[in-house]
């Protein structure tokens, strides 16, 4: 730019809302013409990459990774480093160089075979870098290997408080440095890539959606007639010439004025020309008689069938609320509300393929000076799912501006929206999404042309949470799930890749992924593309398993979960592995063709599992699960209960089984489906206080007991007075998992939002579907478990019981409710380290059974829901839960935090890996019974839906109170009920009192808490650190519950000269202490444990000079702990001569003497 180009113009860097005047900072503030060689987005590069370096220290030498070496990001941190840090900068495109850098920083995203290849052959002590530019993979392995890791986050540097405090610092270096870069920088106008996640939003992506149920030339029909409210005008009146133009007989226009001459002139030419009757009543639709006189005259007037009504009725009175008075209220209301609940009322005579709302996105976002518009169209969109729920046709369409009405031919106002991120529909844009949502039967979707950032950032001046919020939650395109797709299709998808050159293959697999993906993750098309990294897509493992499992019903190819959830795989990662693997399959012949007759409504392994504890003991309570109601007396009625669960019973088919014994089918058992009309349910009235125990288990269990052969898997228990009344609905889960109870449950606990019968659903025979996937994936299962079944375990039981001494009337539950600041840091710790509450939950607890069993091995069970297998079974009622052991190695010396990540990654393959049953998984343990392993359980139950029907101001009025079910023949099971999107977290050891006390039950909850806020405060903590502080705690008398006071030193705070060669090993302990001399003399010291040839060797000496004093750690004969004036005192006894150490934190001196121990393990340790 010249002189004048710039001169008065200005360069501004600071967070800001978009409004239309903005105050911001004088200093964030910089003179366009003092900036020689300006660059859109230098200031804010130069203001991240400071942060970088101000964690660099000074004369280092320091790498810089980039793919450009003359970019000006490159060289702005290359001149901020030499001139303010006097260190050697050395520029690499990969991450090892020829030279030895003590600190790497990339510019570019790190890949883990770089990482690999630095540790082998480079000496780095530190990355330092954007958090964008290092996976959680990544950052994991460096620290592995003790390089020090730092991360620069953006949010915290693009605060208006950062931003206002560097800014003159900014604007001093850019002024004297920025014309010398720029002009190294000519020939290239690249500053720096910062990955982030986009999202298209274009309209032509519609036509990726698959449509169903009606072809598009028959979404109208010639012989039936559709009524457009408010037709005349604007939307109505495109949305009449829409209908005719598609193939409708008739269209009837309602309107509250008579038409006119010019009118009726246009009516005549589009009835004309689309060969479509139109006609044109008056009436006004908030008075119900008058509109059913008028629908009453349409069907005496034609012969068509009413089967549409499109409601665009309203007006608009726009102003404050603050000064709106009743009658702007009530004009703006009784169309949109009066209106459309009068159209509901009479539509429910006639059998509508379409009962079409336009409401307004006003009533999703809100607008200034529209609430009464906003909540008139909110009425519209909350109606629409009422009419679903009750199984009639209903859809709200929250249109976004539109090139109809009052925008049409408004410059002024349609460049306003513009502004703030609204851009207008077409009338054909307008079309397009009338006849998708038709299709896709959505119950209320949006549709516009935005702007989001735009959007965002008005939403986020305007200050409002709760907007945000509901912002946030918003589906911005209607993302209906395509249906499950059958085998015969799964072929034809196959067959047509195989016989398609290869030229033509790639694109092919690469619809097939991106539609599964579409499907399977619930993420519009648009949202992804070949390179979009899968990480970004925030899955979790449960929704990555579904579309794996996807994959592999239509190629053959199963994809590991892992290399799905690793940071760097992307969708063009996955197609190539897709066709490099894709091999011909043959799975066209129907599945009953295929496997044997006996395996047709057999049990699964996962019911002969339940079947066998049934045999083995009849009356074991762990086989029975009771949900309570409370029911409030007005529904207190014997005879509608009695017809609500005979539709319940009609719907879900295994509510009609029985199990009888056949000889030719699989296991000895076949399934006995008794047909709706011949089912009876077993619905018996009690006294009210027979529901009313205080424990898990009634007194009386006889009439909970089933015998499948006789009983159907599900009783009634009715119980009322004059003021209350409760139902307890119990099932037996020799058929019914927890999934399915708590889908039966919400059936009941909802039943007046969905009076309308739905009929019985069509349901898959699950045998012959589970066979089938577990023999194309067998021999693969087999050989992970084989792989992570450890060779020799350990007795898991607490006392060396037998499994027949656990006796289920000798059983406890203690719950205990996480403090809500706790569960926050969890849902933080979740956040920053990419791992589930599951994976924190399950690490903890075996690291606590390892301190109660005093083993290093630990086996854990968990139950897997199979419905992660089968997509499609997501809502289906059955028994379909298999076991799967947790196995994990204790190693003391590792952080919790590598524990962690170690036990995601075992703990993502035992559920991938869990289709294989439960009792060949433990045919390959060798030296102990299966019995004598699996003694405890983890339970991770999301109690969010329950939670609804829970809530004292929920408007559902019956009501779940309870759901009881125990794991009687388990030592301990440990229950979570979380629900983190509140910050709800309860845990509830269930226990046999013959292996753990009451007391102990509660001190091992104590002690859970207690390391979930340590580990959350500080994940480096060390395991033994952990299991140390538990145990001292018992001996001291100290309460379980106090928090562990652990420090981690970073050997980057520290700073000590270590110029002696004898110091270069491997250093496994460093910190800093008081030593107290012969004469009783305290000095401050440094101390440091280095890995050497002769061993380990301990170090100390002045911070200032070097470390002049040593010993051999392995001369160490006892070590012993005192307190001492309020410090914690180490001895470490050498021959004659005593060595005393001093600090203030218990946790430095444990550590001291844990590093010690584990170098000389007959060492004494003397605690006092």
């Amino acid at each position: 730019m010249t002189d004048s180009q710039t001169r008065g113009k200005v360069v501004v860097c600071y967070p800001m809302a978009v409004k239309t005047t903005v105050v911001v900072p004088s200093s964030c503030v910089y003179p366009l013409e003092s900036l020689q060689g300006y660059k859109p987005g230098v200031v804010l590069i130069t203001v991240l990459l400071h942060a970088l370096s101000h964690e660099v220290e000074k004369e280092q030498s320091v790498q810089i990774i980039t793919d450009e070496e003359n970019a000006m990001a490159c060289q702005i941190l290359k001149c901020t480093l030499t001139k303010t840090k006097n260190c050697r900068v050395y520029i690499s495109s990969y991450l090892v160089s020829t030279t030895t850098s003590a600190t790497i920083i990339p510019l570019k995203k790190i890949k883990l075979k770089e990482v690999q290849d630095l540790i082998k052959h480079g000496s780095t002590n530190a990355v330092i870098a954007l958090s964008q530019f290092l996976s959680h993979e990544v950052r994991m392995v460096l620290e592995m290997n003790n390089i020090s890791v730092k991360l620069v986050h953006i949010d915290d540097i693009l605060s208006a408080e950062y931003i206002t405090r560097i800014s003159p610092y900014i604007f001093k270096f850019l002024n004297r440095y920025l014309k010398h870069i720029s002009n190294i920088s000519a020939e290239t106008t690249y500053v720096l890539h910062i990955p982030c996640q986009t999202f298209s939003m274009a309209f032509e992506n519609l036509s990726r959606f698959n449509f169903v149920k009606t072809p598009p030339d028959m979404l109208f029909r010639k012989d039936c007639c559709y009524v457009v409210v408010g037709g005349l005008t604007g939307l109505g009146w495109e949305i009449v010439n829409f209908i005719a133009s598609s193939g409708a007989g008739e269209v009837v226009s309602l309107s509250r004025r008579k038409i006119d001459v010019d009118l009726q002139n246009e009516v005549d030419k589009v009835s004309k020309r689309t060969q479509c009757r139109i006609r044109v009543l008056s009436t006004d639709i908030t008075m119900l008689d008058d509109l059913r006189r008028v629908f009453q005259e349409i069907s005496e007037t034609t012969n068509f069938k009413i089967k549409g009504i499109f409601q665009g009725a309203g007006i608009l009175r726009d102003t404050l609320s603050s000064r709106m008075n009743e009658r702007q209220l009530q004009e703006v209301l009784k169309p949109k509300i009066l209106g459309t609940w009068n159209l509901h009322l009479v539509s429910r005579e006639y059998p509508l393929d379409y009962f079409v709302m336009h409401s307004s996105m006003t009533s999703v976002m809100g607008n200034i000076g529209q609430s009464n518009y906003g909540a008139a169209n909110a009425f519209m969109d909350c109606l629409s799912h009422f009419r679903q729920l009750n199984g009639l046709c209903g859809q709200s369409i929250n249109w976004g501006p539109l090139e109809v009405g009052m925008l049409k031919n408004n410059t002024s106002t349609e460049q306003i929206l513009k502004d703030q991120g609204y851009f207008p529909l077409s009338v054909s844009d307008i079309f397009t999404c009338l006849r998708k949502n038709l299709h896709c039967n959505s119950i209320q979707v949006m549709y516009g042309l935005f702007d989001w950032s735009l959007i965002w950032k008005a939403l986020t001046s305007m200050k409002s949470d709760l907007v945000r919020l509901r912002f946030q939650k918003l589906n911005f395109l209607d993302n209906t799930p395509n249906e499950s797709i059958d085998s015969a299709t799964s072929n034809d998808e196959l067959l047509d890749v195989l016989q398609s050159p290869v030229i033509e293959r790639i694109p092919k697999i690469t619809n097939i992924v991106l539609r599964i993906a579409s499907d399977a993750l619930a993420l519009d098309a648009s949202m992804m593309k070949k390179e979009t990294l899968i990480s970004e897509l925030g899955i979790d493992s449960m929704q990555s398993m579904t579309f794996t499992n996807k994959i592999h019903d239509i190629t053959g190819v199963k994809i590991p979960v892992v290399t799905l959830m690793s940071d760097e795989t992307s969708f063009e990662h996955i197609i190539e592995i897709l066709n490099k693997n894709i091999k011909e399959a043959t799975k066209g012949t129907p599945l009953e063709d295929t496997l044997e007759q006996s395996i047709a409504k057999s049990m699964t392994p996962m019911e002969k599992k339940y079947y066998d504890s049934y045999l083995f003991n009849p009356d074991d309570p762990s086989l029975i699960c009771f949900a309570d109601l409370e029911v409030p007396t007005r529904l207190a009625d014997i005879d509608m209960w009695k017809n609500v669960l005979h539709q319940v019973h009609e719907r879900h088919v295994t509510l009609r089984t029985l199990l009888l014994p056949d000889q030719n089918a699989r296991f000895g058992i076949v399934k006995h489906i008794v047909k709706p009309e011949d089912a009876f349910v077993d619905f018996r009235v009690v006294p009210l206080h027979e529901l009313e125990h205080d424990g898990k288990l009634p007194p009386d269990i006889t009439q909970y007991l089933f015998n499948p052969s006789k009983d159907f898997p599900m009783r009634v228990m009715f119980a009322k007075d004059e003021k209350r009344c409760f139902v307890r609905i119990v099932f037996s889960q020799l058929l019914l998992d927890f999934t399915s109870i708590l889908i039966v449950v919400n059936d009941l606990s909802g039943f007046e939002k969905s009076i309308s019968p739905k009929g019985a659903k069509k349901e898959l025979d699950i045998a012959i579907h589970y066979d089938r996937k577990l023999k194309s994936q067998k021999l693969k299962l087999t050989k992970f478990w084989e792989k992570q079944t450890p060779k020799i375990l350990h007795h898991m039981s607490l006392k060396k019981l037998h499994i027949r001494e656990l006796n289920p009337r000798q059983f406890n539950f203690t719950k205990m409710t996480v403090k809500k600041e706790i569960v926050t840091a969890v849902a933080d710790l979740m956040k920053n380290e990419n791992v589930k509450l599951f994976d924190i939950i399950a690490s903890l607890y075996q690291l606590l059974l390892s301190l109660e069993l005093q083993t290093d091995l630990i086996t854990l069970f968990a139950t897997v829901d199979m419905r992660v297998h089968f997509p499609e079974l997501q809502e289906t009622v059955c028994r379909f839960t298999n076991p799967v052991p947790l196995y994990a190695k204790i190693d003391r010396d590792k952080t919790f935090i590598t524990f962690l990540k170690i036990n995601k990654m075992s703990i993502l393959g035992a559920i991938e890996s869990s289709l294989l049953p439960y009792d060949t998984i433990m045919k390959l343990l060798t030296n102990l019974a299966p019995v004598d392993v699996m003694r405890h359980q983890l339970v991770m139950t999301n109690v969010r839906g329950m939670r609804d029907f829970q809530d004292e101001e929920n408007m559902n009025e019956v009501k779940i109170k309870r759901i009881s079910a125990g794991a009687y023949y388990n030592e301990t099971t440990l229950y979570v009920w979380n629900d983190m999107e509140n910050n709800n977290l309860e845990i509830e050891l269930a226990h046999s009192t013959l292996a753990v006390e009451n007391s102990h039950a509660r001190h091992i909850l104590n002690i859970l808490l207690q390391w979930l806020q340590t580990v959350t405060t500080c994940p480096s903590t060390l395991i033994d650190s952990l299991i140390r502080q538990s145990t001292t705690s018992q001996v001291n008398g100290k309460e379980p519950t106090q928090q562990i006071k652990t420090k981690i030193y970073d050997e980057s705070v520290i700073k000590i000269k270590l110029n002696d060669k004898r110091l270069s090993g491997k250093r496994t302990f460093s910190g800093t202490f008081l030593k107290q001399t012969r004469r009783g003399w305290d000095h401050t010291v440094v101390v440091v444990i280095q890995e050497t040839d002769h061993g380990k060797i301990m170090y100390w000496g002045d911070n200032k000079n070097k470390l002049s004093k040593s010993l051999k750690v392995r001369d160490v004969k006892k070590v012993e702990i005192t307190t001492l004036n309020g410090k914690y005192c180490i001895h470490l006894y050498v021959g004659q001569r005593r060595y005393v150490f001093k600090a203030t934190d218990t946790s430095i001196v444990e550590e001291l003497s844990n590093v010690i121990k584990h170098n000389h393990r007959q060492l004494i340790s003397n605690w006092t």
